[in-house]
């Protein structure tokens, strides 16, 4: 348990840190003063390179999606099946 006194002078609650919005700032100028160098060098790198460089960027950009697992037998009761019947369509085959 908290036996200390409380600093109630710290920033408010989901107020960003200032340094952080600072650095941020400065890194975005930095990558647009650059989009053209950046490009070019994702153009000289072999396509697999190319797409591992693009996964990793992705991922300061794009939030990770968490995988969900159903664990309760009551909202297993609650998921329906899917089925689809797949017919042919215009099959060029005669016989």
């Amino acid at each position: 348990m908290f036996k200390g006194t409380r600093n109630n002078n710290g920033r408010e609650r989901g107020k960003p840190n200032l340094i952080t919005a600072k650095v941020r700032e400065s890194f975005n100028e930095l990558l647009e003063g650059n989009l053209d160098k950046i490009q070019s060098d994702l153009d000289s790198l072999k396509p697999i390179e190319r797409v591992r460089v693009l996964l990793e960027m992705a991922s300061f950009v794009i939030p990770k999606m968490k995988s969900v697992e159903v664990n309760d037998s009551t909202e297993r009761q609650n998921v329906q099946p899917l089925v689809i019947q797949f017919e042919s369509y215009g099959s060029t085959n005669k016989h």
